[in-house]
């Protein structure tokens, strides 16, 4: 028996609020059903989202609440999954919400990348946020803005070769504005491939750099041991600008944390390709602050033993250096 328009309001306002349990229990295989109360579900999503012109705060907001359940009935055979999408996107980007940018869940995320990549692809292709598209006004209001905010802190730490890629075409455009205070659940191949991709950003402000920085410098939840080579890269290719080597001295604390005291094991800590003297001069801090005084010479050494370096690169990373006092030792 057909549902009726009364029913379908319901189960749709129940998507739309966290739980598509009982959308799903009803749709019970009828395709023609999902179909329409995924219509049914996107308009009204749209139609909250954009019943406020002010911000509200996430509590209050209409689609960090529905996410979860809009992807979750997007899998219901019949369902128009790219309307979901489109819908839940459309809303992320023009609901205008307070608060920390933290709010877009990464199962949300990958549900709208399935279906909407060329869309998010040409809004980041765009130099800054655009205003919000005539065809979308009415409902959304004029005078509001997009926000891609959200967006990009799920993109941030979305994991893999794709999370890499965006984090690369995020850089691009605006490298001052993707941070994210979230911790990331990367593996250690995570950690190395983009710890590498960061190496590897030519052209990146040093202030950038800094930005970035501030995001994978996290001493609460560090790159594990395997990655540790790939942040010595990344620390040789982009922060070792400033003079007080704030950002070398952060990486180094990191480093330190894994180094043994048995230079034979050590040397796997640390990237030893560096080429020109500015890189050489920040992996020689590197080694310097990482261990305690007088063990710069013997990890060196070891790293000559293994073949890891050549004796001119080995001269210029074993030179003498003026220890800071806050360091701790005499000079290296």
């Amino acid at each position: 028996m057909p549902l009726s328009l009364t029913e379908r309001d319901r189960l749709a306002a129940a998507i739309v609020e966290g739980d598509a349990g009982p959308a799903i229990a009803a749709c019970g295989g009828d395709t023609v059903l999902s179909r329409k109360l995924s219509h049914a579900a996107a308009r009204l999503l749209i139609a909250r989202a954009s019943s406020h012109e002010s911000a509200v705060d996430v509590s209050e907001a209409a689609w960090p609440v529905a996410q979860l359940a809009i992807a979750a009935f997007a899998a219901v055979p019949g369902a128009d999954a790219q309307r979901l999408a489109e819908a839940l996107l459309e809303c992320c980007l023009l609901e205008p919400v307070s608060g920390e940018p933290d709010q877009l869940e990464d199962a949300a995320l990958r549900f709208v990348l399935h279906h909407c990549t060329p869309e998010l692809e040409e809004l980041f292709d765009l130099p800054f946020d655009p205003e919000v598209p005539e065809a979308l006004v009415p409902p959304w209001s004029p005078y509001l803005e997009v926000q891609s905010r959200f967006v990009v802190d799920a993109m941030w730490i979305l994991p893999g070769p794709e999370g890499v890629r965006w984090m690369r075409r995020l850089l691009r455009r605006n490298p001052y504005a993707v941070v994210s205070r979230r911790p990331p659940a990367w593996g250690p191949d995570d950690w190395i491939l983009r710890l590498d991709a960061l190496a590897e950003m030519d052209g990146m402000p040093s202030e950038a750099h800094e930005e970035v920085a501030g995001a994978v410098l996290n001493e609460a939840h560090p790159p594990p041991i395997e990655a540790s080579a790939a942040l010595v890269r990344y620390a040789c290719a982009g922060l070792g600008h400033d003079e007080e080597r704030r950002l070398v001295r952060r990486v180094a604390a990191i480093v330190g944390g894994y180094r043994t005291g048995d230079p034979a094991s050590d040397v796997r800590l640390f990237w030893w390709d560096a080429t020109g003297e500015a890189q050489l001069e920040t992996l020689r801090w590197m080694i310097e602050l990482s261990g305690p005084a007088g063990e710069r010479r013997a990890l060196v050494d070891a790293a000559v033993a293994g073949g890891l370096v050549d004796a001119t690169a080995a001269a210029s990373l074993a030179a003498p250096l003026e220890r800071p006092s806050w360091a701790g030792g005499d000079v290296a």
